[in-house]
């Protein structure tokens, strides 16, 4: 009888996880595990899902990533004039794992300054 290969068996694992619920995981460089981190936004009381997500090495590593990515939105909803809110929300197969909110707000400043 054949036995199934390990790059068979994660394609298996991978193909039927949300029925199984297998965890995409596979090793980097140097044998660190990377695991698959989705990044959703909510903007404008639209949320948009990530249907690929990324891999990254922990839970931290996609913290951070989440940081740049709302920093760079942020950054460019500053130049189109669109001072918002944005929730960022990193999530694996089977949870949210972080939530990161960034508001951006421009107001006149007031007649006196101890009016803050």
């Amino acid at each position: 009888m054949l036995q199934p290969s390990v790059a068979d068996v994660c394609c298996l694992a991978w193909a039927h996880r949300p029925l199984i619920g297998f965890s995409y995981v596979r090793h980097g460089r140097g044998g660190a595990t990377l695991r698959k981190y989705y990044f959703d936004f909510l903007h404008d009381n639209t949320l948009t899902r990530d249907e690929e997500g990324s891999e990254h090495p922990s839970d931290d590593s996609a913290r951070r990533e989440m940081y740049l990515a709302l920093l760079e939105i942020g950054r460019d909803e500053v130049r189109a004039g669109n001072a918002r809110q944005l929730v960022g929300i990193v999530r694996d197969d089977r949870r949210d794992i972080w939530r990161g909110r960034l508001s951006l707000e421009m107001r006149a400043a007031p007649a006196e300054p101890s009016q803050v």
